[in-house]
């Protein structure tokens, strides 16, 4: 497990590095995209840190999913990585938000869930903040304080004291106000940044209290900080009630989903969209 840290420290490391770069070269010139009429399609940075990928992983001994590419494998496989180099591709054209690296590990070859996953790395390529759950245990690494934290049990909070992620951006509005109108009546406070595994990772250690999603477009990769949300209590599933643990980890599959820091608000939530 060990060499599974070290090996997403240094894609953490080299994507940031190269997009700083490239960024230090070019300034912020909006959003650089293969379609820009799809906000969904392969950015330019997206490119640039799939590349730095694929040098790293080029001799590691694993299969490969990564967001917007071709899935690779090495002839010997022992473990299955999948990455989404750059959550947030919108975010890091327009300078905002806290766009990061996603990084999962699975011991299973084939026909894995949620669940089997064993290793999660996310990092933020704005606050450089780092969030990992490894052999057990999960913890924070804050990149101001140089401090470490490690991840736990959070209390239950009612809605009308919570704070939650809802998600209107790519276009998702409509969809997304017609299944949760109620709960932006109801929660205290509404704030979203768009950046799925880092959203998932600040729920991890109490910043938000719930996540919502039902905009018909978050994919597979956006669910990979799953087992973190899991260690601290908290709970994940469709809008339909389906534990997402218990999901095939299928990289393409559009999953809408609700997460909470604790199951009675995780409950209470799904009732009100039902």
């Amino acid at each position: 497990m060990q060499d599974y840290l070290k090996i997403a420290r240094e894609i953490s490391t080299k994507i940031s590095d190269a997009l700083i770069s490239h960024l230090a070269k070019n300034g912020y010139n909006g959003i650089v995209s293969d379609n820009a009429e799809n906000s969904k399609a392969t950015h330019q940075v997206d490119k640039i840190a799939s590349e730095v990928v694929i040098n790293i992983l080029q001799d590691v001994p694993c299969r490969i999913f990564m967001e917007s590419f071709q899935y690779k494998s090495h002839p010997n496989p022992r473990f299955s990585i999948f990455i989404d180099p750059v959550d947030g591709s919108i975010n890091w054209d327009r300078g905002i938000g806290d766009p990061g690296v996603c990084i999962a590990i699975s011991n299973r070859l084939s026909e894995i869930r949620y669940k089997d996953i064993e290793f999660v790395y996310v990092r933020g390529l704005r606050t450089g903040d780092i969030y990992c759950y490894a052999n057990g245990e999960a913890w924070y690494e804050n990149k101001l304080t140089a401090k470490n934290w490690p991840l736990k049990l959070i209390k239950p909070i009612q809605l009308s004291d919570a704070m939650g992620y809802l998600k209107t951006g790519y276009g998702g509005a409509r969809k997304q106000l017609d299944k949760t109108l109620p709960l932006f009546e109801l929660c205290k406070d509404i704030r979203a940044i768009d950046n799925s595994a880092m959203e998932l990772a600040e729920l991890s250690r109490g910043a938000t209290n719930f996540i919502v999603d039902a905009r018909d477009l978050s994919d597979g990769y956006n669910l990979l900080a799953y087992p973190m949300i899991n260690y601290i209590g908290g709970k994940i599933t469709t809008l339909d009630g389906v534990e997402i643990g218990e999901l095939e980890l299928n990289p393409n599959q559009i999953i809408n989903f609700v997460a909470a820091s604790d199951h009675e608000l995780h409950n209470h939530l799904l009732e009100l969209i039902k």
